[in-house]
């Protein structure tokens, strides 16, 4: 886990930092924790919501502006891998629907290959 130590020399997650003071001043922002998303759902080639996992059970969330998505450096290619995002050769070979085209270098496909 990534963390910052304050001004007050306490531990400040990214969570701490970055997110949880806009909970408290945005009414339209929800954080699911102890959730996984498992794709990003697609209207033509807009983002539309999110498929998620929480404690075992499927849920979907639309939203009306956008999608952010914080999954890491390599959780972040495999999500967009399981929501058709990638190169057409690897989207196909594990029957992906294709959403979007992406064309990537050998480290991207590297990390894509992992998740397939």
């Amino acid at each position: 886990m990534d963390f910052t130590i304050t001004n007050k020399g306490r531990a400040a997650t990214t969570f701490t930092v970055f997110v949880d003071p806009f909970l408290r001043v945005r009414k339209n922002l929800v954080v699911r924790i102890y959730s996984q998303v498992n794709k990003v759902l697609f209207k033509g080639k807009t983002s539309v919501g999110v498929e998620y996992e929480r404690h075992g059970k499927k849920f979907i969330a639309h939203v009306r502006k956008e999608v952010i998505l914080s999954a890491g450096v390599f959780g972040f290619p495999i999500l967009l891998f399981k929501s058709g995002i990638g190169p057409k050769k690897l989207l196909e070979k594990a029957k992906v629907e294709i959403q979007i085209l992406l064309y990537c270098d050998s480290t991207v496909l590297y990390i894509f290959r992992l998740s397939g």
